[in-house]
């Protein structure tokens, strides 16, 4: 029986290595960043928000252009809202931005019921649609979708 890993003039064993190392190296390349990692989406982002209301006293649609700022832990994410003055909890999965937080609003305040951004290819842009609830000091109960498209201005 021939000997097919060691000896004088075997091929196998380096062979074999370099099949292990480049399995490793496509493994990595697949899952993108490395596991337990995630897409790096800190920085300032300015936004267009195209809200349609059902049942709100303002006029619909209405567009209105914002700035966030993303501070990034992990997964995990900050989003300070300038034009609102407020801060959301969120994260990261895949190359879904997500958030839920409130912010005030004329005579109450407004709810991000579900925030789902997607990250551009180029990760420069996020796109999506967001619902929110606002509730009025008056009994006022309306809701509401928003269209997202942000663009990236600096990253951090």
């Amino acid at each position: 029986m021939e000997k097919l890993f060691v000896g004088k003039g075997s091929i196998a064993v380096p062979v074999f290595f370099l099949i292990v190392l480049l399995g490793a190296l496509g493994v990595n390349e697949a899952v993108g960043q490395g596991a337990g990692q995630c897409q790096n989406v800190a920085g300032i982002w300015q936004s267009v928000e195209i809200s349609t209301n059902m049942g709100c006293p303002s006029p619909s649609p209405k567009t209105e252009k914002n700035e966030y700022a993303f501070m990034q832990d992990g997964c995990r994410l900050t989003v300070r809202d300038k034009n609102r003055g407020a801060s959301y909890e969120g994260a990261i999965k895949g190359n879904i931005v997500t958030w839920k937080g409130t912010f005030h609003e004329i005579m109450g305040y407004n709810e991000w019921t579900s925030v789902e951004l997607r990250v551009g290819v180029d990760g420069k842009s996020l796109e999506g649609v967001t619902a929110w609830a606002y509730r009025g000091h008056s009994d006022i109960v309306c809701d509401g979708n928003t269209r997202m498209i942000m663009r990236r201005i600096s990253a951090k």
